[in-house]
């Protein structure tokens, strides 16, 4: 849609694209707004998407030399493959973060040991080889070999590092399209060996939760810095493990023991915390702030922090209508003088007749100092404003009037 992403483009002034095939292919740049990384982009994104390769040692050439390699091996006639067509528009996307080869020759799977159709992700980090693994992983894709969009789904998730640096350009940018679950180590800033140590003894953990979970070391004094106050962390209690379900609105979940050998952070840690994430065994953290006062008829907005969300939101006895505001958002500082306006009005209402307004509540919550328990209930934007019905708890979009009566 042109006109959604023009008006995103001026309002961000963010979005960058690469055209290819006069325009029958559109990339987004998603990576890290610095020249390097742009232009690393730029340059893998030429070409032709996918390279044809006969032999195994080209296969293996091409692996040597990239951290990603992307394969598809089938069998003639290699049109009426769905899966070759489903690779090929995959390609067309992944293409900048892999080389993307295709091969038809029977050696080639013999060599590799895999049987036509397959989608195989090779990767290759000499981090890894340093901390004492093998070197090179192979994995093939096993099912969904049709979609396209499960193809690009495979390929981020196995091509990714074992253990992403994630305040460095290339593996945050590998890192941000998982579709895993991602469980952070938070180091001290500016100390690069403590750091690699962690890094090595998370990359021997790693290997065993391969496609279940991406880990990343982040440091508090860069990336780490928006994860302490994702979490209501302190830099002096650190290094620490936190980890946040797959998608935006995946639970969070903190380290929550503090024994002297939990504390020493070795491997048997690290994959305790793991695997009691896996299994269900973790409390959710829910970032909130201090319990307010009851509202007042000066101040007859209900305020709902992160402890009191489902008590107040989603009580079936009670309509709500939620914002959800930035404090620096200069429309919800407009909405604001009107927002009150309205819940003055309606408390007088619900004073004379408490039977038809007495279950209403105009409720705020500030969305950056308080989480949202509730995955349909996220500030995508601010402010967002919802309506929360009684009885059902049926989630409405409010895209009405900004005035106290409209409201």
């Amino acid at each position: 849609n042109v006109s959604i992403k023009v008006f995103l483009c001026n309002l961000y002034n963010v979005l960058y694209q690469v055209f290819k095939d006069e325009g029958k292919t559109v990339l987004d740049y998603e990576g890290p707004r610095d020249a390097d990384c742009i232009v690393e982009y730029v340059k893998g994104a030429q070409g032709p998407v996918l390279t044809e390769v006969r032999t195994e040692a080209e296969v293996r050439g091409h692996a040597a030399a990239a951290e990603r390699v992307a394969l598809f091996f089938g069998k003639e006639p290699r049109d009426a493959s769905r899966a070759f067509a489903a690779f090929k528009a995959a390609a067309a996307k992944v293409k900048p973060d892999f080389v993307v080869l295709g091969s038809f020759e029977a050696a080639v799977g013999a060599a590799l040991g895999i049987e036509a159709p397959a989608i195989v992700v090779l990767a290759s980090y000499k981090q890894e080889k340093a901390a004492g693994e093998k070197g090179e992983r192979m994995e093939a894709m096993k099912e969904g070999m049709t979609d396209e969009s499960k193809i690009r789904e495979f390929l981020y998730n196995y091509g990714k590092p074992l253990v992403a640096l994630a305040s460095e350009g290339p593996d945050s940018k590998i890192l941000s399209k998982t579709t895993l679950p991602i469980l952070h180590m938070i180091v001290p800033g500016k100390d690069a060996n403590r750091r690699n140590m962690y890094r090595n003894r998370m990359t021997k953990v790693a290997t065993k939760y391969a496609g279940r979970l991406a880990f990343a070391v982040s440091e508090a004094d860069r990336d780490g810095k928006h994860l302490l106050e994702e979490y209501g962390l302190s830099a002096a209690k650190l290094p620490t493990l936190v980890v946040r379900g797959a998608g935006e609105e995946g639970a969070k979940y903190r380290l929550d023991k503090n024994d002297e050998e939990t504390l020493k952070f070795k491997a048997a840690a690290i994959a305790g915390f793991a695997d009691d994430f896996l299994a269900g065994r973790l409390v959710k953290y829910i970032k909130s702030e201090a319990l307010p006062p009851a509202p007042t008829e000066d101040e007859p907005v209900q305020v709902v922090v992160g402890s009191n969300f489902n008590d107040i939101v989603m009580d079936k006895s009670k309509h709500v209508l939620l914002e959800m505001y930035a404090p620096w958002c200069g429309h919800c500082k407009s909405l604001e003088p009107e927002y009150k306006k309205a819940a003055k009005k309606l408390r007088k209402l619900a004073a004379k007749s408490p039977e038809k307004y007495g279950n209403i509540v105009l409720a705020k919550m500030d969305a950056t100092a308080n989480d949202s328990p509730h995955p349909a209930l996220q500030a995508r934007g601010y402010p967002t404003i919802k309506f929360i019905a009684a009885g059902t708890n049926k989630i409405v979009d409010y895209g009405g009037d900004r005035k106290a009566d409209g409201i």
